[in-house]
């Protein structure tokens, strides 16, 4: 179950069901059509006119009505769109639905997906919701919190049977979603979210006993000051956007939930940086002759907060694999892990910490620690006992052996981020650092926004920000600009070279930073821009006649935004020109059982509060048919979290 707090005091309220064994009379999975099913899903939604008004909204990309979405692997095109239309007509013929359409193809990496529709009026999608979702939903566990009369009383409503393919057999798989408009309780200066009150449900929360994995989830689009938990979340308390909360471990527990305001300052969230410096150790003392090296790990105050209970570790596997001798020095060795405490590390303060490592294995040439999870962990707090994780960067060198050989560092990245706090209006910039730039060829350097597990501490990447081919360069800044959102984040970079006929791929420290809103203490909810998207087609035409598609998008919410606009022209119609007000148009081409589909693309349309912008598509009726357009699809960025409406 997850809990997506959104505009106007309002939250999405999903629930996932997945490893199901369920039928559907008169849908045969066992069929030849069924046997290269990916997955299947039907999907019904149900949305009021007032729908528009609220954000973020889910299962977006699928229109009014129900929708039956078949994706097909190992197999051919045709094959796929015999399937297709076979598995169209068990479902319309089991369930009663009727004749729907067509209105989408696609096809990625040898897999072919097809999406049929067909519009419901809101009572028939409600009377699916009793005679369908009823019967497959589980008898236990989180099922039991699904309030159907809440449920389709509500302004958006959507749900999804089906099927998956997991481990060469199709499972059962339930999606449930609706939109409460007033699931956010406000008592004294502070927001309240709570999961009995949003459900409407009395009574203890109960993971199913035939569970394997149980989860509640509540999310925020946008950067809160979480204050309190009803119960504490999986990893404990970070600042984040989203909080886990395992039902497995938790048990039965009265409610889940937190509260939270806006008053997040800077002084409130502390920024360190770490970074790997490692230099050949001189010879004679208590190595004697014997190669060593001294490994050293920087930690540097970025923000202007203190930061709490910091604590640098270091896998002692990843030494022990190459050194007989490990001296700790600076640091104790616990858990098979070199560890360093420190209670308090004050803003703007500089730390290093060192260990020597000696005596290699024989036959051991080279040291690497070629992901960040072998190297250098620092966790630490702020002064309401958030916890927060970063890593320090990858690196190598080359063994002399003999000694007297040569020592080689193998070339490392590190990045900073100047400023590391800033409001949305300011520039951020990230400064990356190449050390032995010169001995490395074919070099290109990606940076990435990442997250870090706070339980498991596994690092995975979020987004691409940008990829670019490096020259001899060691020292390059690149401006975040428009992929920075308000919140909390990690950043690093990756770096692929050459080298000596080799190729290496190194990871740079992972570095936070925040972004504030303009208004620090700003009141509920943001600002976000809303789209209200028209669209004008002539009703009747005639074959060889011209028309055009005129499309307007208005932006009339209250904040600016950047757009990209997906328009698909039915295949009756052959695209002529297209004319837009501005942004960088493209088009790209699908084929369906012979006919030509045409979706034209704009990218980078820059919408200010009350600005319309608008697309013309120039056409010509090439054969007859009744023709159903599309919706247009709009992808729209904001400050917290990019969305997409139709």
């Amino acid at each position: 179950m997850e809990v997506v707090v959104g505009q106007n005091t309002s939250a999405i309220i999903t629930f996932r069901f997945q490893g199901l064994d369920f039928s559907i009379s008169g849908v045969d999975v066992s069929s030849e059509a069924f046997q290269h099913v990916k997955y299947a899903y039907l999907v019904f939604t149900s949305f009021s006119k007032n729908y528009s008004l609220y954000w973020p909204k889910p299962i977006w990309e699928y229109p009014k009505g129900v929708t039956l979405v078949l994706c097909f692997e190992e197999t051919t095109f045709d094959n796929a769109l015999n399937y297709a239309y076979s598995i169209y007509r068990d479902f319309s013929q089991a369930l009663d639905l009727g004749e729907m359409n067509l209105i989408n193809f696609v096809s990625l990496n040898g897999d072919y997906a097809f999406m049929f529709n067909k519009f419901l009026n809101t009572s028939a999608s409600a009377y699916y919701v009793r005679q369908i979702l009823a019967s497959v939903l589980p008898e236990d566990g989180l099922a039991t919190l699904i309030d159907l009369d809440l449920m389709t009383n509500s302004l958006f409503y959507g749900f999804s049977i089906g099927f998956v393919k997991y481990n060469g057999k199709l499972t059962g798989s339930v999606f449930v979603s609706w939109l409460n408009p007033s699931a956010v309780l406000f008592e004294g200066d502070e927001y309240v979210v709570s999961v009995n009150y949003i459900i409407n449900h009395t009574g203890f929360i109960e993971p199913s006993d035939y569970s394997t994995y149980s989860y509640i989830k509540i999310r925020f689009p946008y950067i809160v000051n979480v204050t309190n938990f009803f119960v504490e979340p999986l990893g404990g308390k970070y600042l984040g956007r989203t909080y886990t909360f395992d039902l497995l471990l938790l048990g039965s527990v009265p409610d889940i939930g937190l509260k939270y305001n806006f008053n997040i300052l800077p002084e409130d969230v502390p920024l360190i940086s770490a970074f790997v410096e490692v230099k050949h150790g001189s010879q004679g003392g208590m190595f004697g002759p014997d190669f060593h090296a001294n490994i050293t790990i920087h930690l540097k105050s970025l923000g202007t907060s203190d930061a709490y209970n910091v604590t640098v570790m270091f896998p002692c596997t990843t030494l022990e694999d190459v050194f007989d001798n490990i001296v700790p020095c600076d640091f104790n060795k616990s858990d098979e892990k070199l560890i360093v405490h420190k209670n308090v590390f004050k803003h703007g303060e500089s730390g290093k910490f060192t260990f020597i490592v000696g005596g290699p294995h024989k036959g051991k040439k080279r040291f690497m620690v070629r992901e960040l999870s072998e190297g250098a962990v620092i966790t630490y707090e702020d002064k309401m006992g958030r916890k927060y994780i970063v890593y320090a960067n990858s690196f190598g060198f080359d063994i002399p052996i003999p000694v007297k050989g040569e020592f080689k560092l193998h070339p490392t990245i590190t990045i900073d981020i100047s400023p590391p706090q800033a409001f949305l209006s300011e520039t951020q910039v990230v400064k990356v650092t190449v050390e032995q730039s010169n001995i490395i060829s074919s070099a290109t350097l990606s940076l990435y926004y990442v997250w870090i597990d706070p339980t498991t501490f596994d690092l995975k990447v979020k987004e691409l920000i940008t990829s670019k081919t490096l020259g001899s360069e060691d020292e390059i800044e690149i401006p975040l600009e428009k992929t920075r959102k308000v919140g909390y984040h990690l950043i690093y970079g990756v770096l692929t070279y050459e080298r000596e006929g080799e190729t290496y791929t190194v990871y740079s420290n992972v570095v936070p930073f925040v972004v504030f809103p303009e208004e620090v203490e700003a009141e509920y909810p943001y600002p976000l821009p809303v789209l209200k998207i028209s669209k004008k087609v002539e009703s009747e035409l005639k074959v060889g006649e011209y028309a055009w598609i005129n499309v307007t998008v208005s932006n009339v919410g209250d904040e600016n935004t950047t757009i990209t606009i997906y328009e698909t022209v039915p295949d009756a119609f052959k695209v002529i020109g297209v004319n837009v007000s501005r942004g960088t148009v493209r088009e790209e081409g699908i084929e369906i059982n012979g006919n030509q589909y045409t979706v034209i693309i704009v990218d980078d349309v820059d919408l200010s509060v009350g600005e319309s912008f608008y697309l013309r598509i120039f056409v010509k009726v090439v054969h007859a048919s009744v023709v159903e357009v599309p919706p247009t699809s709009c992808i729209a960025t904001t400050s917290y979290e990019d969305f997409e409406v139709m």
